[in-house]
């Protein structure tokens, strides 16, 4: 177990256990530890304790939420991890995929909720990568044309 708190790691200890999760105690401030190759168990103030996998794209680093302990168990997790890092091996990011999943479960939507909701999960997250002032004018011109669209 590696418990990361504000920048202190510590690689000296072994990895998660059903017992050592359960005996995490929430504390003022969330903290995360580390199981190994990425996983991390999120610990709230509230109590919750939630999976994420840390991972680099592109040199880029970024995280995605896989869960919550107990729903998910370690074994369940770690082979979810695995799944994941062969995404990031193939230089696609988990964190994308699952977005573009959630997108898909819409299927039942007519296409102007389907194109609204993408505007508001996916045009924002460009909004973020991009300058603002070319995110902006981008967002503004799809609004338009979508308008103008549904419109019909």
């Amino acid at each position: 177990m590696v418990v990361a708190l504000l920048g202190v790691h510590r690689k000296d200890l072994m990895a998660l256990t059903d017992t050592g999760i359960r005996a995490l105690k929430p504390r003022k401030a969330r903290y995360v530890v580390t199981d190994g190759r990425g996983l991390c168990l999120e610990v709230l103030p509230s109590g919750k304790l939630s999976w994420l996998y840390r991972y680099r794209v592109n040199g880029k680093p970024e995280k995605v939420t896989i869960g919550r302990y107990p729903d998910l168990g370690l074994k369940a997790v770690r082979n979810e991890r695995d799944t994941m890092a062969g995404l990031v091996s193939r230089g696609q990011s988990p964190a994308r995929e699952k977005q573009l999943a959630k997108l898909a479960l819409a299927t039942n939507s007519t296409m102007r909720e389907f194109a609204e909701r993408y505007y508001r999960e996916v045009g924002y997250a460009v909004a973020r990568t991009l300058e603002i002032s070319a995110a902006i004018l981008i967002m503004k011109s799809y609004r338009r044309s979508a308008r103008r669209y549904f419109a019909r």
